[in-house]
């Protein structure tokens, strides 16, 4: 049996100022196989601008395929000033 999983990587690529703050201006979303000794890539998205902060399999136009729903946050100020920008993006899968 072969299973598939999906992860996402949110990536870092400014230097980090606080040891537990993190700061992801970019993110790739990647759907491995487990063959039941091995992780192989089938997959990955394109580079996402933001961060992804949650995503899921969810057929959300009832046509019986489940597409990849991602929630994405696009810009993110440190001050209430500036609102963060965020939006959905919606991968059609053909597996």
């Amino acid at each position: 049996n072969n299973f598939e999983i999906l992860i996402n990587k949110n990536i870092s690529e400014t230097m980090n100022l606080l040891p537990r703050f993190r700061l992801y201006e970019t993110s790739e979303i990647y759907n491995l196989s487990w063959d039941g000794f091995n992780l192989s890539e089938n997959w990955q998205s394109r580079v996402i601008d933001g961060y992804v902060a949650d995503y899921q399999l969810k057929d959300i136009d009832s046509d019986g395929i489940n597409e990849l729903v991602v929630a994405v946050v696009f810009s993110f100020e440190m001050t209430a000033l500036i609102p963060a920008k965020s939006g959905v993006l919606i991968y059609e899968l053909n597996f």
